[in-house]
């Protein structure tokens, strides 16, 4: 379990529960007769009563004592996604042979997958597969796992996933500079000044900062990933878009609720616009004659960068944090923000970006 614990990652499993939840579930025993699930079914493949000869060789390059073991991955993955026992009502491994003979086995798996990405229950219902011929070998689930991994990070925009994993396919990380010479090439579309801008962009120091701060000169997918559910969609116009942001002086990013109330109390009557705890929403928080105030602006969709406040008409970020400023009578931004600086450095190629471009305008 703690060999399992320390490489979950490299597994392709981000779990959400703490580090006891999961070695409990690698450790429970949940069939009344005190045998494991893994040891239940340890001796599938093995059982005199399944006819192997019946179904051949088909997988091709798994030895039946391998595909016991992926059996038992699969149920462990299993265990682990849905938090449930994969086979509570299964007391000895002849009512598991009952259960693949009754062809339940397909309403069983799906009802505790269905949280999980379709490539994941994919991959997880051929490990449990009766034929232990037919699961994959080891090294075919660590090829998935790979790709699973990233598909979960970008899901939710396929041009993001297609470009990470046509450019850096099995990584999780990649140096800035790297990154950015190929997204300007991504974008370029043959032309020399829109490649010329898309470079000044993504070279813009508090742009650049921004994407690294877990560490300086690396990128992280997750950092991208979760830049994106607010900033996205991911083309031509993300990293202009980002850096008109930036460049507002009232954004700062991910900021606690406290430390938020703190930097406010510094500067009466001022605002400041933080992330919300909802992936794509941000909100407005204004200290209006020592009063703490906080508006809610909503992502409309993911595939368009507008939003809404309340019931509101649709508007780009910077229009929204404008409206929301003007009702409150506000004119002054909470200083001292990460990006301060980014005013100064804000860079002229929006406009050219905005001349070059037929498509939607940034911001």
């Amino acid at each position: 379990p703690e060999s399992l614990l320390s490489s979950k990652r490299h597994m392709g499993l981000t779990l959400s529960r703490d580090e006891e939840h999961v070695k409990e579930a690698l450790m429970e025993c949940t069939p009344p007769m005190g045998q494991s699930e893994l040891s239940l079914t340890s001796r599938l493949s093995r059982d005199s009563s399944v006819p192997l000869e019946k179904h051949g060789n088909k997988g091709g390059g798994i030895s039946t004592s391998e595909a016991t073991d992926v059996f038992s991955f699969g149920l462990l993955c299993v265990r682990l996604i849905s938090n449930q026992s994969a086979l509570p009502q299964l007391h000895t491994h002849n009512d598991l042979f009952r259960m693949f003979a009754s062809g339940d086995e397909d309403e069983v798996w799906e009802g505790l997958l269905f949280s999980a990405l379709e490539s994941l229950r994919k991959l997880v219902r051929q490990c449990v597969q009766l034929n232990p011929f037919s699961r994959p070998p080891f090294w075919t689930i660590a090829n998935e796992l790979y790709d699973i991994r990233i598909e979960k990070q970008l899901h939710f925009d396929k041009a993001a996933l297609q470009f990470w994993m046509k450019h850096f396919h099995k990584e999780m990380r990649v140096e800035f500079e790297r990154f950015s010479e190929i997204f300007t090439e991504h974008f370029a579309v043959g032309s020399d000044a829109y490649s010329f801008v898309i470079g000044e962009a993504i070279q813009s120091k508090p742009l650049k900062r921004y994407l690294t701060q877990r560490t300086a000169k690396i990128l992280y997918l997750e950092d991208l990933s979760d830049t994106l559910k607010y900033f996205g969609p991911f083309d031509a116009h993300f990293l202009s878009n980002l850096s008109k942001v930036l460049s507002t002086g009232w954004f700062w990013g991910q900021l606690s609720e406290s430390d938020c109330l703190a930097e406010l109390e510094k500067c009466k009557d001022s605002y400041l616009v933080r992330y919300a705890s909802s992936p794509g929403s941000f909100t407005f928080t204004a200290n209006v004659n020592g009063n703490i105030t906080k508006i809610r602006i909503s992502r409309t969709s993911e595939s368009e960068r507008m939003f809404v406040i309340g019931q509101g008409e649709p508007r780009t970020l910077v229009e929204a944090v404008a409206l929301a400023a003007e009702k409150m009578r506000l004119v002054h931004i909470c200083p001292g923000n990460p990006f301060q600086d980014a005013a100064n450095h804000h860079i002229s190629f929006l406009q050219v970006m905005k001349n070059l471009s037929s498509g939607e305008g940034s911001g």
